[in-house]
């Protein structure tokens, strides 16, 4: 037997561990696919890090070649990355690519040494570039690839692009290579725990199923490990299986904590890193631009400028440091000392013992000049910050790469700052003209203020993670630089390689130089992170426990059930065999006929007594055909018809006709079997073999009707028989019994039998007769004798002599004489049934228990024969018998189903089902299990065992109905469960005690009070009133016996204190719990959290008071506009009461300012829906009119339907007014501002205009003389001459409208100077359009410059010129006019009441509508197509109207043409005499040397030319120092010097003061194109008779010559 399952559990066995395994390598997988995951995760998340910090402003300047390795800004990103591969060992390269417009990969830098054996060049193509690689550059998204190889290696790859911040360009691709072997290593740890999980749950398996199997053996010992196997093996299971929930759970919450962690480092370390990059990139390059656009910085300026900066807490000051070379070091020192105001500034450094001393001679020198805050440090000015050679190199670093740049530590400026701090410079140089600079802005930053930018949000609460700052250097240590760990008590980071799991360290590249902002978590941090692993350890454990007890529970009711079945099978084994011994001792067939008289079943007795085996009957004999031949019609006819009546039978006798032909009689008895609904199904029943008891009564009639001839023989037959035999006399009541009579009772004949050999009938029989059975018995004795037709048989018990009672046959017959007639003699026998009765009664006993048993019993039962293929396989069962309860759960009836297989009844019966039997059948194995039968969809608990080889019985108990029940109560409880998780608070059930010890709390509770259910539950950790706060306890105790002495619900609100210290508002609704007999039980409630509705409700509170307080006007209206509510401001605003308010329309504020459209397009904004927010203007109660800006906005109710109006207002009347002035001030302000910056412009032009219309008047001077005066060529040259003269008139004018050219006023009559200019206006504006001139009588004098007159008619007609569309007409008109105060104020501003001459220009053009109006005299305002102005000429007029005194109107409208009118003071003296002219003589040159020195080469040939050719000796040189060295080595006399004053080496006068070092009696002349303004800071006056203005004539020239040479 067990060679035939051994193979079947092996294969079993051995497919669970290939399972197993299976499974264990998919986990093992799965969890190196989310380490995986997460390792790319991290990977990208640094490189993102790195490409925040990176520089795009210095990547921009990389052109991706060869020629990148010399630039500054390739060596610095480079070092940094270098610097930057110290924050992971398991980073191998850092690296930039780029890619060409034909999709080449290249490499722009990479983190390799200089000195590496296969180093990557800029530019160097890599051709392995993947399709992943690409997509980043074609999409601009990250990626992470491999392990993918290429020449270098294989490796796992991140791609990060690198963006413009302000276009969105994509500028390079920043990756990070991990080698693949590394990566690997680190995917295979993470399978440890799942491999060791399921190497586990193998063993378990194996050693499980081993166990299992010693245990199925027969021959196995018991033994409580074998009892109680399955409970060890789930309990093994479950804790493996918890230890693994549990690691898994573990690490998505470390995974968890470390992304929370990160997030939390990123935005406390932001602040830092805004910091840095608004220092290198703002601050620092807005000071170095600040310097670069300024001539000169004085300390004032600086100070001005910096104070803005003052505010950066973290830069304790700012600086600038000259470049100073030692040659210029005296000429600096005494420079800066009038600069700083320092008397005895001087270039310094400290000595060794911090003493301030003079600074050592070196190259250069980078003394501090400026300094804010300057407090406390003034001591500081002209401190070298170059004083040792490391900082003179990393200064010298600074200046070639342009970079804000760290340097190193300052001993002298260390008391600057709160802790350690670092020193920033960075560059800021102008080479001129017209003032050389170079320089260092200097910043420094300390580094505690710094790290604590981020903690300064909020400094009360207590930090969550410490910042720790350390510098990198490639291929040494990193230096630890600052920290925030003051206040937690952490040790400084000071080594990158010993870092915890949480610590979050990002690059920050910025000065050079690359740092490390290491962020570690603190204790605060950790304490706020909440972990499910404990929670998910005890479900485990929980889950674990309860499913190995179940199994206990289900091993041990398995056991239980086994053996009572086993004891139940025993006893029915012990019942029939005891049935069958009896029967077979007494002689007794047991048989079943089905309702046609057919035997279906018979017993083993029936070959013993007829010599038929059961087989030879059943299903082929009835039961009369066995009947003898003559009686066997009479007997199948009254048989059926007993058998169809159904009615039971008892002792039919009746004779049977055995094998061998002999006849035997046997006593019948049975009973109808009927189906469930009361159906005739068969007879179940016995035949006793009475055939010696026939015998005997046979020979007994015999003996009787021989009577007295045979008594002897009679006697001895009933000696022999062991019969009792008796006579009663009926007529004397006196009966007779032989010996056997009452040997059979014990009794002794002699105490009953009196002389004549007889007793009466009550001694001798009814005395000795049952209680029970004695009125029975007497009243069927009488009866018979009434009518003794028939036998007398009667059963019953008599006492024996020891006290027992004996079954006793009593059978007689009443004698009859020779006619028939009967006499008073009743002849009888007794005889001794009691075996035979205690036999039958066993038996009928056993087959009660039995068909008690069988029919009653609530499960199912079935008896089934196992049928086997020709290989010892079960194919198939067949039913041999079943209960009705089996019916009942089945729906089978047992009349079609028994002698009939499954499958012949339920084909679709599932092959498990036979599988099973067969085993319990083939092996004796008894089997329990509950599973579903799809083929009658009923779930079944079923217990199986085998009663005899070949066969099983079942015992099955419908579940279905507990199943559904099972399945609609897990539901139910899921509902429960999860209606009681979602509801938002507590519900509870409590008792009534001063602790309210709770019986259960839900799941509510934790986000409650911040307790577990099993924290409260029973008052395990802490008891509910403790969470109740202290002031409240009393009153909720008070508040619920109220409750309950009423018998009503309670509700109330309190405040409790959660496990964090938080109070809570809370509101609890509840009520009693009672029994039956109206006992109170318990308290049954809800407690949900109201601290919002607390806080709203005291919001309310203060947003009521607060509009109560406000100062600005709240009024809140029904839907129809009435007003509901008006705030005291209203009342104060309006004038008008609270009462004369309320109900009314906000209609009573109208002023009337606004018209009705006005009013609809608020209405229709509000009654769609939306704010209307905008300027009333409403009129008080007093009729005054005020301003307010309001903000109308609906307010809908829960339906959506708009209920209220809610109105808030504030008077803008003051605010109007002071900002229209402000507005004034600002257009003023703004037009002033603008003005000053064209006039730079212009000044700018000016100067190279001059500088070319020099060149040309001078050749055009020289050419006219060599052509003759009458000839085509002169006139021609005179033309340009001309031209060229009011071209620098025009430039002379852009000076003066600069402010920067001195004017040249005289008292004009604009009628002469107009008139003048007619000609040229009319060709200006072309000859369709017609120019009108109107000059006024009697025209006041103007006191200004004749060339501004020029230049504001020319402005005007050209803008009429372009106003006019073909023809049209523009009028030029004078005027005298007086203006008093009110028209003076709205033709400008400042304009004075007076008398002015006014100059009116009118054009009938297209006009100009108001808006364009309002800024037609802005800088580079223009309506003009691009190309048809500059936006500069109106704004020229009017600053020379307002340069003069004088304001402008105009007059515009679209469509008619535009006036502009001109007011100019009147001039009340005399005209004056006109402006010199050039003079026309020129004075002779006396053979003098002049050295003229001109950087622009066309003037230089003009002026040396001009001189030469009035008689002058010329040296001409472009450069001052090549000046310097021409007068060196000139050894003739040299009588004067010609300089332009602003040139790029050395301006006019510091070359002046260089050639009177050897030549003191030089003469100088100096000439520019700038304006007055600049060369007064060059040290030149324009008024000053050594200075000509370009341009120049020849004549001018000569003349400025002569008298220079003239003067002493």
């Amino acid at each position: 037997m067990q060679q035939e399952v051994h193979p079947r559990h092996m294969l079993g066995m051995v497919l669970g561990a290939a399972a197993l395994v299976g499974l264990g390598v998919v986990f093992a997988g799965w969890t190196a696919g989310r380490q995986d995951r997460w390792m790319r995760d991290d990977l990208l998340y640094q490189a993102r890090l790195i490409v925040q910090t990176l520089n795009r402003n210095n990547l921009q300047k990389l052109e991706g070649n060869s020629r990148d390795a010399a630039r500054p800004e390739y060596r610095r990103l480079k070092e940094q990355l270098m610097a930057a591969q110290q924050i992971n060992p398991h980073w191998q390269w850092i690296y930039l690519m780029g890619r060409t417009t034909n999709r080449v990969v290249y490499f722009q830098l990479d983190s390799e040494p200089y000195d590496a054996p296969d180093p990557s060049p800029p530019g160097q193509t890599y051709e392995e570039a993947t399709p992943v690689l690409q997509n980043v550059f074609d999409e601009g998204r990250s990626a992470t690839e491999g392990p993918v190889p290429d020449r270098w290696g294989t490796w796992v790859s991140a791609f990060v692009p690198v963006k413009d911040l302000r276009t969105g360009k994509l500028l390079a691709v920043l990756g990070i290579d991990i080698e693949a072997s590394q990566w690997n290593r680190m995917r295979l740890r993470a399978m440890g725990p799942p491999l060791l999980a399921g190497l586990a749950l193998l063993l378990l398996w194996l050693s499980g199923n081993f166990l299992l199997m010693r245990r199925a053996r027969p021959e196995a010992p018991p033994h409580p490990v074998f009892r109680y196997l399955e409970s060890y093996l789930a309990l093994a299971t479950g804790l493996v299986l918890t230890a693994t929930a549990l690691w898994m759970v573990r690490q998505s919450e470390l995974r968890s904590e470390t992304i929370a962690f990160r997030r939390l480092a990123d935005y406390e370390t932001m602040p830092i890193f805004t910091i840095a990059k608004e220092l290198r990139d703002l601050e620092m390059n807005g000071f170095a631009s600040f310097f670069e656009s300024s001539l000169e910085v004085s300390s004032d300026e600086f100070q001005q400028y910096a104070a803005h900066l003052n505010s950066l807490s973290e830069v304790t000051f700012w600086g600038w440091a000259d470049v100073v070379e030692a040659a210029n070091r005296p000429k600096y020192e005494q420079q800066s000392a009038l600069k700083t105001g320092q008397a005895n500034f001087r270039i310094w450094e400290p000595d060794e013992s911090g003493e301030p001393r003079a600074a050592t001679p070196r190259k250069h020198y980078f003394p501090l000049v400026h300094l804010t805050p300057l407090n406390s440090r003034k001591s500081l000015l002209g401190l070298d910050l170059g004083a040792d050679s490391a900082r003179q190199a990393e200064l010298q670093q600074a200046l070639q790469t342009r970079l804000p740049t760290q340097i190193g530590s300052v001993p002298a400026l260390q008391s600057t700052f709160k802790g350690q701090g670092i020193l920033l410079v960075h560059r800021a140089s102008r080479a001129g003209p017209p003032r050389r600079l170079d320089g260092l802005v200097v910043a420094s930053l300390d580094i505690s203020r710094w790290l604590h930018a981020s903690l300064n949000q909020n400094p009360d609460r207590r930090p969550m993670a410490v910042i720790d700052l350390l510098e990198l250097h490639h291929g040494a240590a990193p230096v630890w630089i600052g920290t925030t760990a003051e206040r937690t008590g952490l040790p400084p980071a000071v080594d990158l390689l010993d870092r915890s799991r949480l610590t979050v360290i990002r690059p920050l590249l910025t000065f050079g130089r690359c740092y490390a902002v290491v962020a570690r978590p603190t204790a605060e941090f950790f304490r706020l992170q909440e972990s499910v692993a404990w929670l998910l350890t005890l479900a485990g454990l929980v889950l674990t426990g309860s499913i190995s007890w179940m199994l206990d529970f289900f091993a041990t009711r398995r056991e239980n059930l086994a053996r009572l079945v086993s004891e139940q099978a025993r006893e029915l084994a012990e019942s029939m065999r005891h049935f069958s011994l009896l029967a077979h001792q007494n002689r007794v067939i047991t048989w079943e006929l089905d309702r046609n008289g057919y035997y279906v079943a018979i017993s083993d007795m029936a070959e013993t007594i007829l010599g038929y085996r059961p087989d030879e009957i059943i299903g082929k004999l009835r039961f009369f055909d066995l009947c003898p031949e003559p009686d066997r019609e009479r007997f199948r006819r009254e048989g059926l018809q007993f058998l169809h009546r159904g009615e039971p039978a008892t002792d039919v006798v009746n004779a049977m006709v055995a094998k061998s032909g002999q006849i035997v009689w046997v006593s019948s008895s049975g009973i109808p079997i009927r189906d469930a609904e009361g159906n005739l199904t068969g007879y179940w029943g016995t035949d006793t073999d009475i055939t010696d008891r026939k015998r005997a009564e046979d020979e007994l009639a015999r003996l009787a009707q021989e009577n007295q001839k045979a008594a002897a023989r009679y006697a001895t037959l009933i000696s022999a028989s062991n019969t009792g035999a008796w006579e009663y006399h009926d007529d004397t009541a006196r009966m007779w019994a032989s010996a056997e009579y009452f040997d059979m009772l014990g009794l002794d004949p002699a105490r009953f039998l009196g002389a004549d050999g007889c007793t009466d009938i009550e001694a001798g029989w009814l005395a000795l007769l049952h209680p029970d059975d004695r009125t029975q018995a007497q009243q069927d004795f009488l009866d018979y004798l009434k009518n003794p037709e028939s036998v007398y048989q009667h059963t019953f018990r008599m006492r024996h002599a020891d006290g027992h009672w004996v079954w006793v046959l009593s059978r007689g017959r009443m004698l009859r004489d020779a006619a028939g007639r009967p006499t008073p003699m009743v002849v009888g026998t007794h005889i001794d049934i009691t075996a035979t009765q205690r036999i039958e009664e066993a038996l009928r006993e056993s087959e009660r228990k039995y068909r008690t048993l069988f029919s009653e019993m609530l499960e199912g039962f079935a008896l089934h024969e196992i049928l086997l293929d020709h290989a010892g396989r079960p194919t198939d069962y067949r039913y041999l018998a079943v209960n009705p309860a089996f019916e009942r759960m089945t729906g089978l009836r047992a009349q079609d189903i028994l002698g009939k297989t499954v499958l012949a009844v339920l084909p679709e019966t599932e092959r498990k089902w036979i599988e099973i039997f067969g085993q319990v059948a083939l092996t004796g194995l008894p089997a329990y299990f509950d599973s579903y039968s799809g083929a009658l969809d009923k779930h079944f608990e079923v217990t199986a065992f085998r009663p005899a080889p070949g066969q099983f019985a079942c015992i099955i108990s419908d579940i279905s109905v507990r199943k559904r029940a099972e399945a609609e109560l897990q539901e139910s409880r899921r509902q429960h469960a999860a209606l009681l998780a979602n509801l938002p608070g507590m519900a509870y059930r409590c008792r009534i005690d001063r602790d309210w010890t709770m019986e259960f709390v839900s799941d509510g509770c934790l986000a409650l009070t911040g307790y577990s259910p099993e924290d409260l539950a029973v008052s395990r950790t802490v008891t509910y009133n403790a969470i109740i706060a202290p002031a409240f306890r009393q009153m909720v105790w008070d508040k619920w016996q109220e409750a309950l002495r009423a018998r009503h619900p309670c509700a109330l609100e309190y405040q409790i204190i959660t496990r964090r210290g938080e109070t809570k508002w809370v509101w609890e609704q509840g009520e009693g719990v009672y029994d039956g007999q109206g006992r109170l039980q318990a308290l049954e409630g809800f407690i949900s959290d109201i601290t919002e509705r607390k806080r709203a409700d005291a919001e309310r509170d203060r947003l009521t008071r607060a509009i109560e307080q406000s100062t600005e006007t709240v009024v809140i209206t029904d839907a129809n506009g009435a007003m509901l509510y008006v705030n005291p401001q209203f009342t104060k605003t309006s004038g008008y009461t609270r009462e004369e308010a309320l109900g009314r329309n906000p209609h009573i504020l109208q002023s009337g300012w606004h018209d009705k459209a006005f009013y609809q397009a608020m209405w229709k904004t509000l009654r769609a829906g939306r704010t209307w927010e905008g300027q009333l203007v409403n009129k008080r109660k007093d009729g005054t009119l005020f301003t307010e800006q309001a903000a109308i906005s609906p307010v809908r109710d829960a339906a959506g339907q708009i209920v209220h109006f809610v109105a808030v207002k504030r008077d803008i009347t003051d605010q109007i007014r002071i900002q229209k002035e402000k507005e004034d001030l600002q257009v003023q302000l703004l037009h002033s501002q603008k003005m000053e910056s064209i006039g730079r412009l212009a000044g700018g032009v000016a100067h190279d205009f001059n500088n070319m219309l020099q060149a040309i008047l001078g050749y055009c001077e020289m050419a006219l003389e060599l052509a003759p005066p009458g000839e085509t060529l002169h006139a021609d040259l005179t033309e340009i001459q001309k031209a060229a003269q009011r071209s620098a008139a025009l430039t002379r004018q852009l000076q003066i409208f600069a402010r920067k050219q001195t004017v040249m006023p005289w008292e004009l009559n604009l009628n002469e100077s107009i008139a003048g200019m007619l000609t040229m206006l009319q060709r200006l504006i072309g000859e369709e359009i017609q120019l009108v001139w109107k000059p006024a009588e009697n025209l006041g004098l103007v006191k200004m410059d004749p060339g501004q007159v020029d230049q504001i008619l020319a402005n005007l007609c050209l803008n009429s010129r372009d106003a006019i569309q073909k023809s049209g007409q523009i009028t030029i008109a004078t005027a005298n006019e007086q203006i008093a105060g009110e028209a003076a104020r709205k033709i400008g501003g400042d304009l004075p009441p007076g008398d002015y001459t006014v100059l009116s220009v009118h054009d009938d053009g297209c006009g100009m509508s108001p808006d364009v109006l309002a800024h037609i005299f802005e800088p580079f305002f223009t309506t003009k197509v691009s190309g048809k102005g500059t936006g500069l000429g109106l704004a020229i007029v009017y600053g020379i109207v307002t340069q003069n005194g004088g304001g402008i109107q105009v007059d515009s409208t679209p469509g008619t043409g535009t006036m502009f009118k001109i007011y100019l003071p009147r001039y009340t003296g005399e005209a004056g005499a006109a402006p010199p002219a050039e003079a026309e003589e020129q004075a002779a040159a006396r053979g003098e040397t002049i050295l003229v020195v001109e950087d622009e080469e066309t003037i230089l040939q003009t002026t040396r030319r001009m001189l030469e050719s009035l008689g002058y000796r010329v040296l001409a040189t472009p450069s001052p120092k090549a000046a310097v060295e021409l007068v060196r080595n000139h050894k003739g006399n040299l009588d004067l010097l010609i300089t332009d004053v602003i040139m790029k080496d050395m301006n006019g006068p510091e070359l002046v003061q260089e050639l009177l070092k050897q030549r003191q009696n030089l003469k100088h002349l100096y000439m520019s194109g700038y304006a007055a303004n600049l060369l007064v800071k060059q040290g030149v006056n324009s008024h000053r008779l050594d200075f000509i203005q370009k341009p120049f004539s020849r004549t001018v020239l000569a003349k400025a010559v002569r008298d220079t040479l003239r003067r002493a």
